[in-house]
């Protein structure tokens, strides 16, 4: 399949003033919902069928996809404007890191076939932002803010509701996932975003799932894996959430503390994951201080990353440059994603997976066992 290599409109662009920013609108008109639903269905039946659709139908499809995540990015830059006043007030911005990405083409497709009756108008992670606190006292501060949070992010732009909130600290995954999931929806075109809020302890996990996930060919994060390799990281999530003073994962909720540090130092011993993870080196990263938008492309195979930087006026030039990379990139061990965050020293810690960067958790692991 091959996505599109250019979009060229006759519609002017138009800019908003809010804050302190100026955001520059798309500048092409948004799909209706029914059409990008059609969308989703034509992918899918692509990806299903062994018989390739019309190529002119195909294309015209994701010429609307790539225009549909041009208006998730848009709001992106909204969101995140007001998610940093919230920051500020809260005298919290030396202590947490934000980041955000329009979901990858790749993670779409993969939906749409994991979720076969789900429509890609309703998905709502197609735009994600994230904050990564330094603990839960910090966290706690920031979610317990709910009043301002109705003020500053919700009033003006976007609507939330409690039903659209998933607290997987209060209550993990069963694969070991802790993190709190936000959904908000912009009051104009009424898309979806999703918030993550979660603990540098949090962050560190997720990341060895992807990384890990990554050196030995699997999804762990979609429920694939050996069951193992998949016990060894819900070990690590119980040793985590005990650390924090929150609640276990229901399988391993039962077990105390040192239960759980004596399963996962056998467990370590009999498939050395840690090994493994110490035997990939972490790649170094050259920073560009002028840089808002970072389009990082992973080679898993060769253990390199590239990344192409673009300044804050270089936004859609960003985005067409990650659609292009996605359509040219065939192969199953390279990722591309396009991402963004406030200082450029932050982006290896916002995305470790993408720098094969799992110093942090290989200390915390050993420190204790």
């Amino acid at each position: 399949m091959s996505l599109i290599e250019n979009i060229k409109t006759e519609f002017e662009s138009e800019n908003i003033e809010k804050g302190e920013a100026i955001i520059e609108s798309p500048p092409f008109s948004l799909p209706s919902k029914a059409s990008i639903a059609k969308v989703g269905d034509l992918i899918r039946q692509e990806l299903d069928s062994e018989v390739s659709l019309d190529e002119e139908l195909l294309n015209e499809a994701l010429t609307k996809l790539v225009i549909y995540r041009y208006y998730h990015s848009y709001n992106i830059s909204i969101f995140r404007n007001l998610l940093n006043r919230k920051i500020k007030r809260l005298n919290l911005s030396n202590q947490c890191i934000i980041s955000s990405r329009v979901k990858r083409a790749q993670s779409i497709f993969l939906k749409l076939i994991r979720y076969p009756t789900m429509k890609l108008s309703r998905m709502g992670d197609l735009a994600g932002v994230r904050v990564i606190f330094p603990d839960m006292k910090t966290l706690k501060l920031f979610i317990d803010d709910y009043n301002c949070t109705e003020c500053e992010i919700k009033k003006e732009y976007f609507d939330s509701h409690n039903s659209r909130i998933n607290d997987y600290i209060k209550y993990p995954k069963e694969d070991g996932y802790r993190s709190i999931h936000q959904i908000f929806e912009d009051t104009k075109y009424k898309l979806k975003l999703e918030l993550q809020i979660r603990t540098q302890l949090q962050h560190e996990w997720a990341t060895v799932v992807e990384i890990l996930g990554s050196l030995m060919k699997t999804s762990f994060k979609t429920g694939e894996g050996a069951p193992k390799e998949k016990f060894f990281l819900k070990l690590c999530s119980a040793l985590f959430s005990y650390q924090e003073n929150c609640p276990v994962l229901d399988e391993l909720r039962n077990y105390s503390m040192d239960e759980i540090c004596l399963f996962l130092k056998e467990l370590n011993n009999e498939l050395g994951i840690i090994e493994k993870l110490k035997s990939v080196n972490s790649i170094k990263l050259d920073e560009n201080p002028e840089a808002a938008y970072y389009l990082l492309k992973l080679d898993l195979e060769n253990h390199k990353t590239d990344i192409y930087t673009f300044n804050k006026d270089e936004k859609y030039k960003a985005i067409a440059a990650y659609s292009g990379l996605e359509r040219d990139t065939k192969n199953c061990h390279v990722d591309v994603v396009l991402v963004s965050v406030d200082d450029v020293k932050n982006l290896k810690q916002a995305y470790p997976n993408y720098f094969l960067d799992t110093t942090s958790f290989i200390k915390r692991i050993e420190s204790i066992l």
